[in-house]
């Protein structure tokens, strides 16, 4: 079965395994998106300073852009799709995109501008029609969804990935563990063996006899992906602690969360309507709602300031915990907030924790306030109690549900 690459070093490792089961047809490897579907600034291998021919095959085929026409004009039914190369040193140079590694190998002195990760993703989204019309053209799309640790570049791949898979329908997902993975993107031997092995279960001979799904908890939404492309119905069944909880009405959906709210063990269980497939259950999950907040608050120095009427989240939040500072509007603040000095967003580097995960964060710790503490929170936050009494009356209800 032939199939159609676009990756990084890593998925080119991933060929290079006998159990790698598809037929390599093209490779576009260590070029980004953007500069894949960009205009060619047009060079001859004389042009190019280095005697390495790696990189001058990689600086060549980028300047010139000769890829992009082999997997437009391509005959492969699949095309993988790994996106670690969009964290490539990407420039602009005449309206164009490029490698800058490709552009400091030019004999020629030339001004190009070097774009951060946000210029190229919004830069990208001029390109986006264009790369999916080309990935339309496939039977089947594979996305490996291997992610950096590092959280801003972490969150740019997950944008890019969410950007295509949301205008994808025939695709399969397959998200890979980066624990293994160091900071060159290298991995053991059995790392690369355990997602080819994956991968083949893709395209096994008894593949209708089973049911393939990609899973994931995050935050409190558990949630599966069906790894299938042609329309089956599905029931997709919540267990809590073993026990049937709650289930979802036959759907066509091959996406489908649940949102937890108590503190236990839940797994999903799937189910085919049509009963031609045995049922399947994803992992086991242990939920602790506590651990969200712990989570956020560990990896975080600073919190954002809500609007007005949500500023009793934040409240609930500085309650239960300490932070070095808030990020806001530091000019409506000027002797600060709650003791706390303000920033703005952009004074500051490391990692903070977002307004809008604010609200569950809060209702937690909240359910698990004393009385007295409960009572310490409504005196302090009269503006809840007079603008948003509804409010009010549910968090009164939690408190009175957990005594």
């Amino acid at each position: 079965m032939k199939i159609d690459i676009i990756g990084s070093k890593f998925t080119r490792k991933l060929t290079e395994f006998k159990n790698f089961r598809f037929e390599v047809n093209n490779i576009v490897e260590g070029q980004s998106i953007l500069s894949l579907l960009s205009d060619p600034y047009e060079v001859t291998m004389k042009d190019i300073n280095t005697t390495d021919l790696n990189d001058i095959t990689v600086a060549y085929r980028d300047l010139n852009k000769l890829l992009y026409s082999n997997l437009k004009n391509s005959d492969s039914e699949i095309l993988l799709i790994e996106l670690l190369s969009e964290l490539n040193s990407i420039s602009e140079f005449r309206h164009s995109y490029y490698n800058t590694s490709s552009l400091e190998l030019l004999n020629e002195e030339i001004e190009y501008e070097t774009l951060s990760n946000i210029e190229k993703f919004r830069a990208l989204q001029r390109y986006i029609d264009e790369f999916l019309r080309l990935i339309k053209q496939y039977d089947k799309v594979i996305f490996i969804k291997i992610l950096p640790k590092e959280q801003e570049q972490k969150d740019f791949i997950e944008g890019l990935y969410k950007t295509l898979e949301d205008n994808v329908e025939q695709k399969l997902i397959l998200t890979v563990d980066n624990d293994d993975l160091d900071e060159n993107l290298e991995a053991p031997l059995e790392f690369y063996n355990k997602v080819n092995d994956d991968l083949r279960k893709f395209s096994s001979d008894n593949y209708y006899n089973q049911l393939l799904f990609d899973e994931s908890l995050v935050e409190n939404k558990l949630s599966v992906y069906i790894n299938h492309v042609e329309e089956r119905e599905y029931i997709y069944e919540l267990y809590k602690n073993g026990k049937p909880f709650k289930s979802s009405d036959p759907t066509t959906n091959r996406y489908f969360e649940f949102q937890l709210d108590e503190p236990a063990k839940y797994r999903i269980r799937v189910n085919l309507t049509s009963e031609e497939v045995n049922p399947r259950f994803s992992q086991t999950y242990e939920f602790n709602p506590d651990n969200i907040i712990s989570s956020l608050k560990s990896d975080s120095e600073y919190v954002e300031i809500p609007s007005s009427e949500n500023r009793w989240m934040l409240n609930a939040i500085l309650q239960k915990y300490e932070f070095q500072g808030l990020i806001g509007n530091a000019y409506l603040y000027p002797n600060g907030y709650s003791n706390y000095k303000v920033f703005l967003p952009e004074e500051i580097n490391g990692q903070y924790i977002k307004k809008e995960d604010l609200f569950n964060s809060a209702l937690n710790i909240i359910s698990e306030m004393t009385e007295e503490e409960f009572e310490y929170f409504k005196t302090n936050n009269d503006d809840l109690i007079r603008g948003n009494p509804l409010m009010l009356e549910f968090l009164n209800y939690l408190q009175m549900k957990v005594q």
